[in-house]
């Protein structure tokens, strides 16, 4: 299979597929516990989840002679709540644009901006897209992996009395570690391909 001038061959056959996901998530989890970037993780969630990057909490004595007191505050969740609040105050909208003027195009446009609006708001998506952003924020990366749930929205039955789903879209917040991708590159326009790991519902 030929995808953007390069040749894949683990797309021939499941089997090797399977084979190299696998290989490629080992390896993948090695480098990242071998490199800074497991450390980082850390110690940026310990920072950002609780209120001490380390475990003194207590008032220490600091100075030549101990003359003077030191506390240590994190001030990370503080900066991060503030850019969260001021990025998100105003509400997403959206324009759906046709390309023609067939009167029943541009209705269905309309019909399209005030579904999305029903998504963002009325279903709570808006959340998640705060949840992707906060993510980010702590960690540098994050994800929002939208697909189309094929089992929900019943809509009737076919003739053989088997439901029929119209489906409807699902949203998931993945971090740095659900996410394999082609490494060392910078911009994400340049990546090939990706794999993503999404548990449940």
């Amino acid at each position: 299979m030929i995808e953007s001038g390069r040749d894949y061959p683990f797309l021939s056959d499941s089997e090797t597929l399977i084979a190299w996901l696998t290989g490629s998530w080992m390896r993948w989890s090695s480098y990242i516990n071998g490199s800074p970037f497991n450390a980082l993780f850390l110690r940026v969630y310990r920072a950002y989840y609780s209120q001490m990057v380390t475990r003194n909490h207590q008032v220490v004595q600091i100075g030549q002679q101990e003359e003077l007191s030191a506390i240590q505050i994190n001030h990370l969740r503080n900066l991060i709540k503030n850019i969260l609040t001021t990025t998100t105050q105003n509400r997403l909208g959206f324009d759906c644009v046709v390309n023609s003027t067939d009167p029943q195009a541009r209705n269905e446009s309309i019909i399209g901006a005030n579904y999305l609006d029903y998504l963002t708001y009325d279903r709570g998506f808006e959340q998640y897209f705060k949840e992707t952003l906060e993510m980010s924020l702590v960690f540098g990366t994050a994800f929002a992996f939208i697909n189309w749930d094929l089992s929900k929205k019943l809509v009737g039955n076919d003739q053989d009395g088997n439901p029929v789903y119209a489906g409807e879209p699902n949203i998931k917040v993945l971090g740095p570690f659900d996410v394999l991708a082609e490494p060392f590159k910078d911009d994400w326009a340049q990546q090939n391909w990706s794999v993503s790991i999404v548990t449940g519902k």
